[in-house]
């Protein structure tokens, strides 16, 4: 992103400058709106590169020595624009957001273009760094069959290098009696992450779910919302397989039998979202988690991170909750295929 930035001219700009940008709008949105305010990942970051680039286009320069040039940036917008704040606290700060935030120097194009660079790129670095074992690990999933019908989730610690908090995806997959066995794998990230966008994996996947998505957002995890829409896509997916004569209605009919529970696996390496949320819509969770670490206490925030010492606190406490959902644990992908086994079979 900040090479992008570079490449256009502005050359003084550093990533400290986009990480002073994103907290600053996080908490002009908590200023403005009662209870504080949300947007997507990518209204975020787009807002903050735009008002990088508006600081070193007024001031000619946004070095991280400069932040207070953002800061009186921030607060000349609080007190020059009342009819934007009128409007953050009607829109509850949904897609009209990071215009309500202010545009007014830096064109559309420039921060699609800058945006645009930095999510082809994290693609193209997740697709680098996998784990040695990630696409073993999915081959063997994927030609799994069980009489249990379950659906499978499949979620994060397929790659290494993970640097956004809005970049991690997860993985969902089933096995279905509308299915007749097959495993359907689907992607739960709260961000832009998306298998598809990585030729190495897009292959084992059936269909990606974002917090960003109509219909989901603002419910990202680690609220329900999110996995309730990955199971309605689950179902339209067996939905459409039935339509076109791939399985019978009396499989569908078998599989949406009160009698019947939706058995399914999610797989991720964070308490709160992956373990907790998911198990709060009936999946057995598998908790990836390095073995050194697992009884650690305290979280390491990543410099890049914007969360509050709140909302740092309230996950800290989801976290110590989530524990007791862990149905396995894992500390190398390439357990995965052998525990989930056992968890349909057992």
């Amino acid at each position: 992103m900040v090479r992008a930035m570079h490449r256009l001219g502005y050359s003084d700009v550093t990533n400290e400058d986009v990480v002073s940008a994103s907290k600053l709008i996080r908490r002009e949105l908590r200023e403005v709106q009662s209870g504080g305010g949300v947007m997507t990942y990518t209204e975020l970051r787009k807002t903050s590169i735009r008002r990088v680039l508006e600081c070193y286009f007024l001031t000619g320069s946004c070095s991280s020595s400069s932040s207070s040039s953002l800061q009186r940036q921030s607060q000349r917008r609080l007190r020059l624009e009342p009819l934007q704040q009128e409007s953050l606290l009607q829109n509850n700060a949904e897609s009209s957001t990071a215009a309500a935030l202010g545009k007014n120097t830096i064109h559309d194009s420039v921060v699609d273009h800058v945006f645009d660079t930095w999510l082809s790129e994290r693609h193209a670095s997740a697709d680098r760094n996998l784990f040695s074992s990630a696409i073993e690990m999915l081959k063997q999933i994927r030609t799994m069959r069980t009489t249990h019908h379950p659906y499978i989730s499949l979620q994060n610690g397929m790659y290494n290098n993970r640097n956004d908090d809005d970049y991690d995806f997860k993985a969902s997959a089933g096995i279905g009696a509308a299915t007749k066995g097959k495993v359907v794998i689907g992607a739960i990230t709260n961000g832009r992450g998306n298998p598809f966008d990585m030729p190495s994996i897009s292959p084992y996947f059936d269909f990606c779910i974002s917090g960003e998505d109509e219909g989901v957002f603002p419910k990202r995890k680690p609220d329900r919302g999110i996995y309730e829409a990955a199971l309605r896509r689950y179902r339209d997916l067996v939905l459409v397989e039935t339509k076109n004569g791939s399985v019978g209605d009396s499989a569908l009919r078998e599989e949406e039998d009160n009698d019947i529970v939706l058995n399914w696996v999610h797989v991720g390496d964070d308490l709160a979202n992956d373990v907790g949320a998911s198990a709060s819509c009936g999946a057995k969770a598998v908790w990836l988690i390095e073995e050194s670490l697992e009884d650690e206490t305290g979280e390491v925030v990543p410099s890049w991170s914007t969360a509050t010492n709140e909302e740092l606190e309230k996950r800290a406490k989801l976290d110590e909750m989530a524990r007791q959902y862990v149905s396995a644990k894992i500390d190398k992908l390439d357990e995965l295929p052998s525990v989930i086994m056992g968890i349909l079979e057992g």
